[in-house]
């Protein structure tokens, strides 16, 4: 499967919704070292989400030139940008991994204190290098200011706060640092789509509608490819 066959596939229709993410969970669970990882990872209660999402990252590393650069906003414990990294590694690309988290709980419940901790411990598990981090929201402008330092990047991944204001932030400081071609990837904002009734997870309200807004704004420079569950992945033209 290649993200053009996944996305040529799609359909929004509950049926479709369903097929694919069970496709993808069983390719995950076929695969022993993304299934070792999301297992660590959901066993350790690091990180949310769907077994299907990895491979969903899996298909853009795979679209991913041999050096690229990946930033994710939120991050939290670092599920994806370890991912991201062991992803490139098994595909001989240099991945140049950039994120931004408060490093703490905010906006999840979560309370655990150590999260750099966590962050090192997870990397260390896997043997994988540690990322490039700014310690901060991201609306302080020291953090936007960070990524377009070094930006620009081949995908951009918004999973930081789901306040419609900062979700909203978000995309106006970092979706333009994507490559024309490269891939934002949005999480919690698909509450758009026709899903079924029960047994999905759509997203967050207000990060759909900041999503959307955004869009009938800035639509003209990006293509929908595809989304599984509450993730979406749009790429610019």
């Amino acid at each position: 499967m290649t993200l053009e066959t996944l996305k040529q596939e799609w359909l929004d229709t509950p049926e479709s919704h369903y097929h694919l993410k069970h496709l993808l969970s069983q390719l995950v669970a076929d695969d022993t070292e993304l299934s070792t990882h999301r297992k660590w990872v959901r066993d350790h209660v690091f990180g949310m989400g769907e077994d299907a999402f990895h491979w969903v990252w899996k298909l853009l590393v795979d679209e991913m030139r041999n050096d690229f650069r990946f930033l994710e906003i939120g991050c939290h414990k670092c599920q994806v940008i370890s991912l991201i990294r062991i992803l490139s590694n098994r595909a001989s690309k240099n991945a140049n991994i950039f994120g931004i988290t408060p490093m703490n709980g905010a906006g999840t419940g979560w309370t655990e204190d150590d999260y750099q901790g966590d962050i090192q411990k997870l990397h260390d598990k896997f043997n994988i290098e540690y990322p490039n981090l700014y310690r901060g929201f991201s609306q302080e402008e020291e953090a936007v200011n960070f990524a377009n330092q070094n930006s620009l990047f081949d995908i951009v991944y918004i999973d930081g706060s789901h306040e419609y204001n900062d979700v909203e932030a978000d995309l106006n400081n970092y979706a333009p640092l994507v490559y024309r071609g490269g891939f934002l990837v949005m999480d919690d904002c698909c509450n758009d789509l026709n899903f079924a009734p029960t047994g999905h997870f759509a997203g967050i309200q207000p990060v759909t509608d900041a999503f959307l807004d955004y869009m009938k704004e800035h639509g003209e420079k990006w293509d929908f490819v595809f989304n599984i569950e509450h993730i979406r992945v749009m790429k610019r033209k």
